[in-house]
């Protein structure tokens, strides 16, 4: 009968010490899921083939150079947005991001809401979350964050402000 409390004592043991081996940093949103499993937002469509206005004046291929066809989703979101298709941070459509940061700048913004994020995770993570005896952690620490569509749909129309209608759920 010892042997076997001593037996399932080590294998506790084992397990708990495996459990302590894990990323501290894991994303919130799949904590629990396969992480190998594919991402669909990784595949990005290529651009539809266009013939050339003359095949006797291609240029040169370069090798290791962009395609007509790559897809190039910033600069298209730059072109939708109104700008131009500039390879870099923007800085070509001056513009842009000048009306931007109209109200300012912060220039360690990345590093600030890093810093604020990992607080907010620790003091609102708590014991339960933390060894997934509760739901999602995502949802449980950011479900002040999610917005109620509806009641802001009220807020906004009732300033004057023209809007869509929402979803019904």
């Amino acid at each position: 009968m010892r042997e076997l409390i001593f037996k399932g004592g080590l294998a506790l043991l084992a397990v708990l010490l495996l459990t302590a081996c894990g990323s501290k940093d894991r994303p919130l949103l799949l904590a629990g899921q396969k992480v190998d499993s594919p991402d669909e937002f990784l595949v990005l469509p290529s651009k539809s083939l266009e013939a050339p206005k003359s095949y006797s004046e291609l240029p040169t291929p370069t090798p290791g150079a962009g395609n007509l066809t790559d897809p190039t989703p910033h600069a298209d979101a730059s072109v939708a947005l109104g700008g131009r298709a500039a390879a870099g941070n923007g800085a070509a459509d001056g513009a842009i991001v000048n009306f931007a940061s109209r109200y300012g700048v912060q220039a360690d913004i990345r590093q600030v809401l890093s810093a604020e994020d990992q607080k907010r995770r620790r003091a609102r993570g708590g014991i339960l979350t933390r060894f997934r005896l509760v739901g999602n952690r995502y949802f449980l620490i950011y479900t002040d964050d999610i917005l109620d569509q509806h009641k802001e749909l009220r807020r906004l129309r009732s300033l004057g402000v023209v809007t869509p209608t929402a979803s019904p759920n």
